[in-house]
């Protein structure tokens, strides 16, 4: 259960109170975002903040956690001959925004550009 009382919240948002959650930036960029939330955001946001930062950033939960895992890189989704994935960086993909990096997801880095193994 939510430490947060929805109702208070609803009731504080219906007679204008805004309620903004700030939201870091996770590509080497300093300072944050400002997200506008609404009361059932801050009640998720309580117990999972990461459910927020998603939603601020437009992805789900899981891109949002794979992109800061990436470091906001998008890598390139070719195999090498050993059969890993390559790790160079998909054109244009350095510290890309969460929607960037999973528009840039399945592309390829200028070594594999048309996809063949190296």
């Amino acid at each position: 259960m939510s430490k947060l009382d929805f109702e208070t919240l609803s009731i504080l948002s219906e007679k204008g109170v805004e309620f903004c959650i700030s939201v870091p930036h996770e590509c080497g960029e300093c300072g944050q975002t400002t997200f506008r939330a609404m009361p059932e955001d801050l009640v998720i946001f309580v117990d999972d903040p990461a459910a927020i930062y998603a939603k601020a950033h437009g992805v789900t939960k899981s891109e949002y956690r794979d992109w800061v895992d990436d470091e906001c890189i998008a890598h390139c989704a070719a195999k090498t001959r050993a059969g890993r994935r390559c790790r160079n960086m998909v054109v244009g993909g350095y510290q890309v925004s969460a929607k960037r990096w999973l528009e840039l997801q399945g592309g390829y880095c200028a070594v594999h550009g048309d996809g063949v193994k190296i």
